[in-house]
């Protein structure tokens, strides 16, 4: 049995942490988001995003993404 890994990221912050629990990986994206006010994100071990928290478009325009 293999465990799926999340990688959860904040650029605003700079921040990067990885789990196996995406419900913990959830938790921490929302941290992050209220840290920071900004876009936060989760990606599987496919690289696709399965999780985030605040406006992507406000982050692209910032030039933080």
């Amino acid at each position: 049995m293999t465990n799926e890994t999340y990688e959860i990221n904040c650029p605003a912050l700079g921040e990067t942490e990885t789990t196996t629990d995406l419900d913990r990986a959830m938790d921490i994206c929302y941290a992050m988001h209220d840290e920071s006010d900004a876009y936060a994100y989760i990606r599987d071990s496919f690289g696709e995003i399965v999780g985030e928290y605040g406006d992507v478009m406000e982050a692209v325009a910032l030039g933080i993404l």
